[in-house]
């Protein structure tokens, strides 16, 4: 009788385990993708935005677990949260449930800028690095032999006024780290800048500094320092 029940236990583990497959992999449009609805009541009494574009909403897609892309989305980056938001036709947005996505990808014209930047962002689990969060998401500045990847950042801070009588207040202020990884994978905290392009890369020193002399490098430019990277790998 005990031996029934295993079998049957055992039975419909195999079938839940192939319901959720098959679930993952008929997502192919923005309205198969579920999620949770947004509390943007905690937002409230918090100046600023805990978003990467204050909020906007950016055309995108987003790279499902199971292999296929989601073209067409409108999304926005809740780099408080570490999460992803997307609207769907007819419905009210939601927060996409990060267990089954990889990564995803926007473009915004930043403040002060006259051009649409790319934002291609990967989720941790995914790059090879225990030091990096799981399911947290990287914003890829270059992928080759080396890596380099960008942690944006938004924090809340409570701030007091210089003048009496005013209370004191919460804001959002958004802040940035970068990771390099080695071709062992192994992973330092990095700043954007030459010195720390030729500490990484002694035996080429020489070669960076012409091609920095020659190039006009914007290090907060990500296509410049990709294009730098690349050069830099082409010399290895």
């Amino acid at each position: 009788m005990n031996r029934k029940r295993n079998y049957l236990t055992i039975g419909l583990l195999v079938v839940f385990s192939v319901l959720t497959i098959n679930a993952y992999s008929q997502i192919a449009n923005v309205n198969q993708v579920g999620g949770q609805p947004i509390m943007m009541k905690k937002y409230e009494k918090v100046e600023g935005s805990p978003y990467i574009g204050s909020g906007k909403w950016f055309p995108g897609k987003f790279f499902v677990r199971d292999g296929n892309t989601i073209n067409g989305v409108m999304v926005r980056y809740n780099a408080y949260d570490d999460n992803l938001e997307f609207q769907r036709e007819g419905k009210s947005p939601l927060i996409i449930d990060s267990k089954i996505l990889d990564g995803f990808e926007f473009g915004m014209i930043p403040e002060g800028s006259d051009k649409t930047v790319s934002y291609n962002f990967k989720k941790g689990d995914l790059i090879g690095s225990n030091d990096l969060k799981a399911d947290g998401f990287y914003r890829i500045i270059y992928e080759g032999e080396f890596k380099i990847y960008q942690k944006l950042k938004v924090n809340q801070i409570s701030v007091t006024p210089p003048d009496y009588g005013q209370s004191a207040y919460d804001k959002f202020v958004q802040s940035e780290d970068y990771f390099f990884i080695d071709g062992d994978g192994n992973l330092d905290d990095f700043k954007l800048n030459r010195g720390n392009f030729y500490s990484k890369f002694q035996a080429k020193k020489k070669d960076i500094k012409a091609y920095l002399k020659k190039k006009s490098v914007d290090f907060d430019d990500a296509t410049d320092v990709a294009q730098l990277s690349a050069y830099i790998e082409s010399l290895l």
